[in-house]
């Protein structure tokens, strides 16, 4: 006796319903298994949309070409530069939709000042001619400091590995020991807020004393800078190139310097006539 099920194999078992399988649930039959694989590859098949150009499943196709935004049934032109919109917008874009909205709209005299005003803060820098710089590296002209992009900075690293590692460099050592302030601050107490140290204490590390929040002896033109630079040890330790603060705000500093050099000359210069030091060459 044959399976009932169509797989042509003997039957070996009967189930309730009088029919025959060749094993114990019908599920398990090589017919039923391989009775929805057609179908399935069926379903599984992608087809181009005609007006789109876009792979989609056999089975959506109808679906699609009814909605697709390039059917000539769907197709719906910008109300401002009469391109094809999408998905049922009126406009393209909102470039357009400004333009198109704007055009009968008109504005007091003071609305047109304050336009004005704005528009020229905003653009007065961009008037200025900007100098430009080559770069050390390929020889580009940019707008940035030293380097046009990452790229050459990361170069400049390669060719030069120890340019950056002042600590291991014994001239940079020696410039910050000289650079380090030989005054006393109470000697001047017109030039410096001493309230802040009455008020704060001075830092002293977690292993001298733990204020981490005291006052620092911050230099207003750095001392990475001054070396950089290769400027006098001299004008970089003078009283006029300091400044009290605290000294997690002199951490976040950094290296950045609040001064140029130019500007840091003639303070030194007004320092010492005040306070009939020498000058310094």
């Amino acid at each position: 006796m044959l399976c009932d099920y169509g797989c042509g194999q003997e039957a070996k078992y009967q189930f309730k319903n009088g029919k025959n399988c060749c094993s114990k649930n019908f599920r398990i039959c090589p017919s039923m298994r391989n009775k929805g694989v057609s179908n399935y590859e069926k379903r599984s098949k992608k087809v181009i949309c005609e007006y789109c150009k876009k792979t989609i499943s056999h089975t959506a196709i109808k679906k699609h070409h009814r909605t697709c935004y390039l059917n000539p049934i769907n197709i719906k032109k910008c109300k401002n530069c009469e391109k094809i919109v999408k998905h049922g917008n009126i406009f393209c874009s909102k470039k357009c939709s400004a333009s198109y909205n704007n055009k009968g709209r008109t504005h007091s005299s003071k609305t047109k000042k304050k336009i004005r005003s704005s528009i020229l803060s905003n653009y007065k820098n961009k008037k200025i001619p900007v100098k430009k710089i080559k770069c050390e590296i390929c020889g580009l002209l940019h707008c940035n400091s030293r380097f046009c992009s990452i790229e050459c900075y990361r170069e400049f690293i390669k060719r030069n590995p120890g340019y950056y590692k002042k600590q291991s460099n014994s001239d940079y050592k020696q410039y910050k020991l000289d650079c380090m302030f030989r005054f006393n601050v109470y000697n001047y107490p017109d030039e410096f807020d001493l309230s802040l140290i009455n008020k704060h204490g001075w830092y002293k590390a977690s292993n001298r004393g733990n204020n981490l929040n005291g006052i620092s002896r911050d230099h207003i033109f750095s001392i990475t800078e001054g070396f950089k630079q290769n400027i006098s040890s001299i004008i970089i330790s003078h009283p006029a190139n300091c400044q009290l603060m605290g000294h997690q705000k002199n951490n976040k500093k950094h290296t950045t310097c609040g001064i140029d050099i130019p500007k840091l000359k003639i303070k030194i210069l007004k320092w010492n006539k005040k306070h009939q030091m020498k000058e310094i060459k």
